[in-house]
């Protein structure tokens, strides 16, 4: 029996997993999964399932074990969502990426419909520029998980020929190296990313075709500082609540607007109105507050003079006006997947525009594909 073959890029966001994959020859295909991860008894997952109305997917209802024997189970994505797990923002993402990678390559085989047990796997991951010290030991213990688990009751055994680790950006670099060759970036002294993402913000700049580790960082200064300074400034709001609407409001930041008015809490008119008027000034005084941080970061790692510089990030389209006034000098490259593209055919939130292209580009250049083959 032929052993299927997955190539794979794999970004484990703070607020969404990113996998792109092929299995064998077949075209690049996008799944994302939720970013929560929770251990819980196995016997609590089965009386979920027995309880569940609708559709049980291997994306949705992702859960594994090291061992047989064992009666507590990573729960992933989805499912960890609906136990009330949360993202805790503190915890290393190279901790959390283990279970959140084996739970994607689970449901790339339940969701293609692959047989058999054995399956050779070539990934590509991402992970932040701050942890990229920390990926000989990830890589160790990945290929020890991964050798053999059991993901919804299935055993899979996996080996792997190559695993390569990047700090986030580092998708566009390969991009970049692609389009233009390594000659290109071997004569260029700064070629910059910036990624605003959920959790981090990440500046990384390439001197001569190397890592410029002076001028590269990732800060905590990612969307949901925003977020956090937006609840600070309002009442009775929370993270999971606000972090989808702010960014829907862009900057149409108003009381009248309905998504402010539907984030209110009273009944009365008067009091919405009140509440309202209160909750915009929060979210335009922490817009305001987060960007003079931001602003303040950039401006001590960022080099005075910039050959190519790439932005991209959910975050960063949240803030493409300031961003824009802020690097018009360096004419940057916004980095966007057009939204007709194959790849996002099947889904509906069109920030997937600005949070995939990372890892895309990744499987892209790392694979050599073809934007034609990827079709």
């Amino acid at each position: 029996m032929t052993t299927s073959v997955i190539r794979v890029a794999f970004d484990p966001g703070s607020s969404l997993t990113k996998i792109i994959y092929s299995v064998d020859s077949s075209r690049p295909k996008l799944i994302t999964m939720a970013s929560e991860t929770l251990k819980l008894d196995e016997e609590s997952v089965g009386l979920s399932e027995r309880d569940t109305v609708g559709i049980l997917s291997g994306v949705n209802d992702a859960y594994l074990k090291y061992r047989k024997r064992d009666d507590r189970v990573y729960i992933v994505g989805q499912l960890a969502n609906e136990f009330s797990a949360t993202v805790d923002l503190s915890q290393s993402k190279y901790e959390s990426a283990i279970p959140k990678f084996l739970a994607a390559i689970g449901a790339i085989l339940n969701k293609e419909q692959c047989d058999g047990t054995d399956f050779e796997v070539i990934p590509l991951i991402l992970l932040p520029y701050n942890e990229f010290a920390s990926q000989d030991g990830f890589v160790q213990k990945l290929e020890g998980r991964g050798k053999r688990y059991y993901f919804r009751d299935r055993k899979i055994c996996l080996s792997f020929p190559e695993i390569v680790v990047m700090p986030e950006g580092g998708g566009y670099l390969l991009e970049l190296k692609s389009r233009y060759g390594a000659g290109w970036l071997e004569k260029r002294e700064s070629v910059c990313v910036l990624m605003i993402g959920h959790r981090n913000a990440s500046f990384l700049t390439f001197s001569h075709g190397r890592l410029n580790t002076k001028r590269s960082a990732t800060s905590d200064w990612g969307f949901v500082r925003l977020v956090d300074r937006a609840i600070e400034h309002s009442s009775g709001q929370n993270r999971n609540r606000l972090t989808r609407d702010i960014y829907e409001l862009g900057d149409d930041i108003s009381a009248n607007h309905p998504v402010v008015q539907s984030l209110t809490r009273t009944k009365e008119l008067d009091n919405m109105r009140d509440e309202a008027a209160q909750l915009a000034d929060a979210i335009q005084l922490a817009r305001k507050e987060y960007w003079q941080l931001l602003r303040q970061w950039m401006s001590e790692i960022v080099p005075r003079r910039v050959d190519s510089l790439t932005i991209a990030g959910g975050g960063a389209s949240y803030l493409h006006s300031e961003l824009f006034q802020y690097f018009n000098w360096a004419e940057p490259n916004w980095h966007v997947i057009d939204n007709g593209s194959s790849l996002l055919r099947d889904y509906p939130d069109s920030s997937l525009q600005h949070r995939v292209g990372d890892v895309y580009s990744g499987y892209l250049s790392h694979f050599k594909v073809s934007a034609m083959e990827a079709v």
